[in-house]
């Protein structure tokens, strides 16, 4: 048996022998953790698009819900020369207040709303500021849940939120519109392209998609009300009786940039969609060719419950 362990030779030997492994595994290691982190955080962007697009596909499904039939305000518009769409609705899909209905059956113009209650669906019970629309969907009163029926009959009550009238005395809707920012301060984006925004009643504003270079909306109606797609407009009808029986679709169009500058890149074709809309990246100042571009397309049925 042999007790002397090793010697100072031996240590050196094997301590050159380690280095010498893991100088050659060392950049092999940092290339897998440097493409880790990469695909952390495409992964990270891809979620975050995901989720933009679904809360833009929610606006539009819930565009004209809880609007009454007799109200003088359309409640989807669009303007082109500004790139605004403005979708009215007591729903706001950030505003978990908005979010429900409520059903009354009142047996006179003097019982409570509390003890006429059928149905409470709101997510959030502590919002007591609600639309109610008789059984003709026209509106009735915006009131309280712990105040008295308007009259006897059968209500539906939208619960409203908006933080501009906190005393429930004015406004029956939330309105939440898209529309392009003047310009575009990140750094990977073309020159000229701008910020898509998301802006909630009279605020600002924020970016939803960024690189953008142009959008278009489409509306798909049913004008004869055989329950089909009878034509495609690039406005909505005028009035709010025409938009809740015949908008059926909304198709929101977005040109916006693919990747970073690659300057071995040639593309200077814009966007055809079909004969009545083509996207364009006129408004890119820089040359648009050196940049791979894609048209993202949501679309969403209005529930104009």
């Amino acid at each position: 048996m042999n007790n002397k362990g090793f010697t100072l030779i031996e240590l050196l030997i094997s301590v050159v022998i380690l280095g010498v492994i893991s100088s050659l595994t060392y950049p092999a290691f940092v290339k897998l953790l440097n493409g880790s982190k990469v695909e952390t955080s495409s992964s990270e962007a891809m979620l975050d698009k995901m989720n933009t697009l679904e809360l833009i596909r929610l606006d539009l499904e819930h565009a004209n819900y809880g609007i009454a039939t007799d109200d003088a305000t359309p409640p989807l518009t669009w303007t082109a020369a500004t790139k605004t769409l403005a979708i009215n609705s007591t729903i706001n899909n950030t505003n978990q207040a908005s979010i429900g209905w409520l059903l009354y059956n009142c047996g006179s113009a003097i019982a409570s709303l509390s003890t006429s209650l059928v149905l409470d669906s709101r997510e959030d019970s502590t919002n007591t500021c609600v639309s109610l629309l008789d059984i003709d969907r026209k509106f009735a009163i915006l009131t309280r849940t712990t105040q008295t029926c308007p009259d006897k009959g059968v209500y539906t009550a939208f619960p409203v939120s908006n933080s501009s009238d906190p005393t429930c005395s004015a406004e029956r809707y939330t309105t939440v519109s898209y529309t392009l920012s003047t310009g575009n301060t990140l750094s990977t984006c073309a020159q000229g392209t701008r910020n898509l925004l998301r802006a909630v009643g009279g605020a600002a504003g924020e970016p939803v998609l960024n690189c953008v270079a142009d959008y278009d909306v489409r509306f798909e109606l049913d004008i004869n009300g055989d329950g089909t797609v009878d034509s495609v407009q690039s406005t909505p009808p005028g009035t709010t009786p025409q938009i809740l029986s015949q908008v059926k679709n909304i198709e929101l169009y977005v040109l916006m940039q693919a990747s970073k500058k690659d300057p071995n890149l040639t593309s200077n074709e814009n966007l055809f969609i079909d004969a009545s809309l083509t996207l364009s990246k006129a408004s890119v100042t820089e040359d648009p060719s050196k940049y791979r571009w894609k048209v993202v397309r949501i679309s969403g049925k209005p529930m104009s419950r």
